[in-house]
């Protein structure tokens, strides 16, 4: 049996919580690196800061401490995929750069290419943290689901037809919002528009008539005012 086998095993065995209780050592570990770190069952981010003259101490400890990390789950019958990882910086323009010749970092004895964006649970971070990429594949997402109702909107009632476009496609807008809260507003008007194709299609009007009305009878809040309502929530 491989080691991905047994690591899928274990965490098919302990499930979510015991899982996340059995790898709660990692953090320690990591922490004595003077790297922070996000851990979501299975999936591990390592993040450290870096001087955008000298980057160079920031990648050596990240370097070392994936490696370390590696080696632990070795030690527990797991197994890192670190040919699966991903790298990226953030930071300004300005920050970005001046770290342009880096364009691999050795993570777990694995040479990773810098990426200008990843995907972590669903969500698309860019390197400027403008959040355009992630609009963008949102808002795909949300015209084919509201494609897909158009055709089937009339033989619906109205309760049905909000409960399913509030699930497969609303909830897309809102899932981790909260982040978007300074993007920019090209970043809101792609996204607003998704929201507006999908008002539209629910009250079954026709064209492209103003979506501001069909919104409040919904007792709908547009894209930004959602984000804004949801932080202040926090």
């Amino acid at each position: 049996m491989s080691d991905e086998h047994v690591q899928r095993l274990i965490r098919t065995v302990l499930g979510p919580l015991l899982f996340t209780a059995y790898v709660s050592p990692v953090g320690e570990l990591i922490e004595s690196h003077c790297v922070s770190y996000h851990q979501f069952a299975d999936d591990t981010q390592l993040l450290v800061s870096r001087d955008s003259s000298d980057a160079a101490p920031a990648i050596d400890r990240l370097t070392l401490c994936s490696t370390a990390v590696r080696l632990w789950f070795l030690q527990n019958g797991l197994q890192l995929n670190a040919d699966k990882s991903e790298v990226v910086f953030l930071g300004t323009t300005a920050q970005l750069r001046s770290s342009a010749n880096i364009t691999t970092v050795d993570v777990a004895g694995s040479t990773l290419h810098v990426a200008p964006h990843l995907k972590s649970l669903g969500l698309t971070i860019d390197s400027n943290l403008r959040f355009d990429r992630h609009a963008r594949n949102v808002a795909k997402a949300c015209m084919f689901h509201t494609h897909a109702l158009r055709h089937v909107r009339s033989l619906l009632t109205d309760d049905v037809a909000q409960t399913v476009a509030c699930s497969i496609v609303a909830s897309r807008l809102d899932y981790c919002n909260a982040l978007l809260c300074d993007a920019p507003a090209a970043t809101f008007d792609r996204l607003q528009r998704a929201q507006n194709n999908l008002v539209r299609v629910l009250c079954q009007s026709r064209g492209r008539v103003d979506a501001r009305p069909l919104l409040r009878s919904l007792h709908w809040l547009p894209v930004r005012q959602r984000v804004t309502y949801k932080v202040i929530l926090r």
